[in-house]
């Protein structure tokens, strides 16, 4: 994790919830496999919901990976999202 200059940052809350099939709990661990990958400053892991703060561009560019992975995956999904670019600041 890293320092990063305020300006341009944002606090983001990620829930995932497969609606249906097998793989959800799967699924769920493949998300933060992927949150994981980004070198956000901060990343809290709940047992409801992640959160990170990092750059804008970069936590939109997770959440289209996110989507993406969960979309190729066949399994009926929603993500719900709340940003705040005031948050934690």
């Amino acid at each position: 994790m890293r320092t990063l200059p305020e300006e341009g940052n944002v606090n983001c809350l990620i829930r995932v919830l497969p609606l249906e099939g097998e793989t959800g709990e799967r699924d769920v661990r493949e998300v933060l496999d992927i949150i994981r990958t980004y070198d956000f400053a901060t990343v809290e892991i709940g047992p409801m919901a992640t959160t990170v703060h990092g750059g804008k561009e970069e936590v939109f560019k997770m959440l289209r990976e996110v989507h993406d992975h969960l979309e190729t995956g066949g399994c009926p999904f929603v993500i719900d999202v709340s940003l705040s670019n005031t948050c934690g600041k």
